[in-house]
């Protein structure tokens, strides 16, 4: 199949771009790997090299099979004839817009969220367990890991802190920012709290972060869609401490983690997280969130898009 798929960002989406970025970074990778002839529309081209296989293109190609658009406003009219799909990250309503925007090609990240729309589209987010690092042997130290201030308020920072406070286990926080000044602010706010800053992680400092928690916090107050943390934490070994919103519960397990309501329920979920076995945490990573899985749903869109297939029941 020949693929023109956009994302309008600088690459790679983990150094310089959103989550979102990230995991369309991962799409291409795994639709190349799969066989498929994959053309990437990027903001700009890339100062390191692609994948293997995945060619850039400062424009939209013509000719492609389908099109995978992920640029420019969601109500805007895109003048495209040909098959097309967008990925959806979010509740949109976060964003500004109403429910009834959504069209029927969308593709959401998670059966949660595709429900809300009712739509059952949708094809889980993955990443490459190569770029992180398992352990089963941990720290004691809980781990909580956000964008800008203003976000980490939204994902729960404050229950963090309390939780950590609570519990008497040390917090490390990872945050990062365009704005030197909010991450000062940031940093200064971690103090205040006795937890530690990390200010922006990447790579290899990122991926030993989450191998060496003894568990992630997720503490989350969005209507969460198909967050990449749970995903990480998971592939590291690392159980999750989440928030019951969204797609949370979609994604876990008690072989995994915990979902909590409230307070007790985080605080009681610490007393038992040494019962996880970390080897289980990846193991249920590697079957449900690799990268190669991810692009194959992805195909099956494409597929049925297409009108090749008649229906997608067969593949969810």
């Amino acid at each position: 199949m020949k693929i023109c798929f956009t994302s309008y960002h600088k690459y790679p989406g983990s150094l310089y771009g959103v989550a979102s970025h990230s995991v369309h970074d991962n799409i291409v990778k795994g639709l190349v790997e799969l066989g498929h002839d994959v053309f990437y529309h990027l903001k700009e081209a890339p100062e390191v090299a692609l994948p293997e296989g995945v060619k850039y293109t400062p424009s939209r190609i013509k000719g492609a099979d389908i099109y995978q658009i992920n640029e420019g406003e969601l109500d805007a009219n895109l003048d495209i004839d040909v098959p097309w799909v967008r990925s959806i990250h979010c509740d949109v309503r976060i964003k500004g817009y109403p429910l009834d925007i959504k069209k029927p090609n969308w593709i959401y990240v998670s059966k949660t969220l595709a429900q809300l729309y009712g739509s059952d589209r949708f094809a889980l987010n993955g990443i490459d367990p190569d770029e992180f690092i398992y352990s089963d042997v941990k720290s004691d130290y809980l781990f909580f890991i956000v964008g800008g201030l203003a976000r980490a308020k939204m994902k729960g920072l404050e229950r963090a802190f309390v939780i950590a406070e609570k519990s008497g286990i040390k917090l490390k926080i990872a945050g990062s920012s365009q704005d030197e000044n909010e991450i000062e602010q940031f940093r200064r706010l971690c103090n205040s709290r006795n937890a530690e800053f990390c200010g922006p992680v990447y790579g290899k400092q990122k991926a030993e972060l989450f191998a060496g928690a003894k568990a992630v916090l997720f503490p989350s107050r969005y209507n969460e869609a198909c967050p990449l943390v749970i995903l990480e934490s998971l592939m590291s070994g690392t159980p999750v401490i989440s928030t019951s919103n969204g797609a949370c519960p979609e994604l876990l397990n008690e072989d995994v983690g915990f979902i909590c309501n409230n307070e007790d329920d985080y605080l009681q979920a610490l007393e038992q997280v040494d019962s996880i076995q970390s080897k289980k945490c990846r193991a249920y990573a590697i079957n449900n969130f690799h990268y190669l899985d991810m692009a194959k749903s992805y195909v099956s869109q494409y597929e049925y898009e297409l009108g090749k297939c008649p229906t997608l029941n067969q593949y969810l």
